[in-house]
């Protein structure tokens, strides 16, 4: 009983880490894409197995030498935590227990979906914005990528929804044991959540897979009655294709995933045309009342960014309001911007008498 109850407590608790553990991958990936560049490695996935390892046994083991116990359970088929003694020890034991290896995890899981769901959220937006200012190559990749993000926060709730309905019975009646009416906890109320809990094991990779666009394409494939059956929408299955296609995980590198490589892209664009648009000049180096643009420019767009398209941005460190124009600018028609001196030196190629006038 013994053996039995310590290997199911290390395989329960580890079954509860390792949902913590791949949650915060994907915080990494998804919320952090640009410090995701530490990817995952075969080093660091090693690290954390061997955590989820040692957290399980930890406390899985106190039972072996007295802090609370293993005994049978529900209707006396299996062996699991003593939680219907009410002594110092198994109620440290479980008190211990529900904190540390429930609670615990579980706090980590809602911070890591929750900041997921928010970034999702925000590039949405981000998008949105951009969406105007993209070519139609790059607005469809970052649609993809928009997309792929949102079927990965979809997939993040479900897994949540089930971890709570799978675990959360089986916490409540080792509560109850030892802080409740202890007559509520009748063999049939301890058996049907432990099920639940061990049942869980199979829920994960059900869910992961049946999400996964080239499994549902393996489905619709070779099992198209199941298709039919679980009413999956045939056009979705082949949007996940077009997805697949359009940004292949061919293309990402060192064991990089597909996720990863697109919210990298995505970020870098938006950091690249946030730059474009702060370029020239800083945000408030001109009066808005004159001296800028000077005659014969285009204003700048109504949402900011100057230079207008097609105009190289100014040499890095570039003083705003000294000898305008930048080389490589044409002169413009009339004095240079209020602030510039007026003896400035033309630009490379600019006749110096005209500059002057």
């Amino acid at each position: 009983c013994k053996v039995y109850g310590f290997i199911g407590g290390i395989f329960g608790l580890m079954s509860i880490m390792t949902m913590s553990m791949i949650s915060i991958d994907r915080y990494n990936v998804i919320g952090r894409p640009m410090a995701a560049s530490k990817k995952m490695s075969h080093r660091r996935a090693f690290l954390m197995i061997i955590f989820v390892w040692m957290w399980s046994t930890l406390w899985s083991i106190g039972p072996i030498f007295g802090w609370g116990a293993y005994v049978l359970e529900g209707v006396l088929c299996n062996c699991s935590f003593d939680y219907i003694t009410r002594d110092s020890a198994t109620r440290s034991n479980i008190v211990c227990m529900y904190i540390f290896a429930f609670c615990f995890p579980i706090l980590i899981i809602f911070f890591c979906y929750f900041n997921i769901v928010m970034a999702v959220s925000n590039h949405e937006k981000e998008m949105a914005a951009m969406a105007k200012r993209l070519n139609a190559k790059e607005l469809r990749k970052a649609q993809a990528g928009a997309s792929a993000e949102m079927k990965l926060a979809k997939i993040s709730i479900v897994i949540v929804t089930q971890f709570l309905l799978s675990w959360s019975p089986y916490a409540v009646v080792a509560l109850l044991a030892q802080f409740g009416p202890i007559e509520w906890v009748t063999p049939y109320a301890a058996q049907l959540p432990v099920m639940f809990a061990k049942a869980s094991a199979i829920h994960n990779p059900l869910i992961y897979s049946v999400s996964h666009p080239k499994f549902r394409e393996a489905i619709a494939e070779n099992f198209p009655w199941i298709i039919t059956c679980c009413q999956f929408d045939e056009k979705e299955v082949e949007d996940d294709k077009d997805a697949e296609t359009e940004i292949p995980a061919t293309e990402q590198s060192g064991g990089e995933s597909a996720d990863a490589a697109q919210m990298k892209e995505m970020m870098a664009m938006m950091q690249k045309m946030q730059q474009q648009q702060a370029a020239y000049p800083p945000q408030g180096a001109y009066p808005p009342q004159g001296g800028y643009p000077p005659q014969g420019y285009p204003p700048p767009p109504a949402q900011g960014g100057y230079p207008p398209q097609g105009y190289p941005p100014p040499p890095q460190g570039y003083p705003p309001a000294q000898g305008y124009p930048p080389q490589g600018y044409p002169p413009p028609q009339g004095a240079p911007p209020q602030g510039a001196p007026p003896q400035a030196a033309p630009p490379q190629g600019v006749d110096n008498q005209a500059y002057q006038a």
